[in-house]
């Protein structure tokens, strides 16, 4: 009853979507089929007692990028490589980095020689060694940046601050790059049925894909919702009367968060109805401006 036939026509507009009504009312009525995550690589090409790969594969990147990304909180600082991209300066890094010996991958650093040193031959590179399907590359750097999906944010949010001033920005392409190598780079080290048993499975997802491709209606159905929740708010906003005006108090205090004011401020109010505490930070700038005559409130 919240979302209305008029909600979801105005959500069917909104995303362009040549749906009718009726069948988006029937599509809804029905259970949505059971999703299927896609199956990556890194996640596939387990061992028995052992870490999963993506384990370290995430562990990996994340330690590279923290300490690419610093801004003066390490100790220790990676060299400064002003004309490398991001890729580049991982791939220079990882070359040195003797972490994927201990997780298993002996021959991580060598096959890394053979990868180009551009990101965009990078990728080519990782595609040409995954031979993944190009109909599925979509999917599948989506579900890679996914999988790394913190550090995936914030590169996309530098892009954005680059976009504000007409400029571009290419750490998230490069941080897509580094994840594919990697899947790349692990398989590179295992036989061929281990490839071609992945290859089965992503068959497979594709054909449950295409079988539960209802995200149309989920995103219809989703925005209904928001414009319900919207005209809901409109509308107490515009009935909400104001409220009786409340007296100030005679004396208002303020205390740092903290539990070791709490039980003054518990006390402070329970002795003294008129008085109010609130809490702050240390080193609020406030300005203080006496309302009341000196001769009811001395000052002390």
């Amino acid at each position: 009853g919240a979302i209305t036939a008029a909600d979801l026509s105005a959500a069917a507009r909104e995303l362009k979507s040549d749906l009718s009504l009726d069948a988006i009312k029937q599509a809804a009525r029905h259970e949505p089929a059971k999703k299927h995550p896609l199956p990556l690589l890194a996640l596939e090409l387990n061992r028995r007692d052992a870490p999963p790969f993506l384990v370290f594969v995430i562990d990996q990147i994340s330690g590279y990028l923290a300490a690419h990304y610093d801004r003066g909180q390490a100790l220790w600082h990676l060299p400064a490589e002003a004309h490398s991209s991001l890729f580049s300066s991982w791939r220079q890094y990882t070359l040195i980095d003797r972490s994927s010996s201990a997780a298993g991958l002996k021959g991580v650093r060598k096959n890394l020689l053979s990868v180009p040193n551009r990101s965009q031959d990078a990728l080519s590179w990782a595609l040409e060694k995954i031979d993944l399907p190009e109909a599925q590359w979509p999917d599948y750097l989506f579900a890679t940046l996914k999988s790394i999906g913190g550090w995936a944010s914030y590169c996309r949010y530098l892009l954005w601050q680059a976009e504000l001033k007409g400029e571009d920005q290419h750490d998230l392409h490069d941080l897509m790059t580094i994840r594919l190598v990697w899947d790349a780079l692990i398989l590179m080290e295992m036989d061929e049925p281990v490839h071609q048993h992945w290859r089965i499975k992503m068959q497979e997802w594709q054909r449950h894909a295409h079988a539960a491709s209802d995200s149309c209606i989920d995103e219809i159905l989703l925005t209904a919702a928001e414009i319900a929740f919207r005209r809901a708010v409109a509308r107490g906003l515009k009935s909400n009367q104001a409220d009786a005006p409340i007296p100030a108090p005679a004396v208002q205090m303020a205390f740092c968060i903290d539990v070791r004011s709490e039980v003054f401020r518990r006390h402070l109010e329970a002795c003294m109805p008129n008085l109010e505490t609130i809490g702050g930070c240390r080193s609020t700038i406030a300005e203080w401006v006496n309302t009341i005559p000196a001769s009811t409130c001395p000052c002390c």
